[in-house]
């Protein structure tokens, strides 16, 4: 692992967490969050895969019981994403 790699991991984390975009980009000593945001932070595939299930729990919620079968139906393409 280079110095980059562990800069790249620490914006990564960071950003998943929650951390402030000011504090994070200060912190990694760029002028712009831009710079940080386009070149730092990665998506991870954790990452997706809980932003996958928020949006379709979110969907869902609330709703008749016929939304079930969807909600396995998403959950099957998760796992077959995650595979690909």
């Amino acid at each position: 692992m280079t110095i980059y790699g562990f800069r790249h991991s620490f914006a990564t984390l960071m950003s998943e967490k929650g951390m402030d975009k000011e504090v994070l980009r200060e912190l990694m000593g760029h002028a712009e969050f831009e710079t940080t945001d386009f070149y730092y932070i990665h998506v991870s595939e954790e990452r997706k895969k809980k932003e996958f299930e928020r949006v379709n729990f979110e969907q869902f919620q609330g709703k008749s019981s016929q939304n079930k079968g969807k909600i396995f139906t998403a959950k099957r393409k998760i796992k077959t994403l995650k595979l690909a």
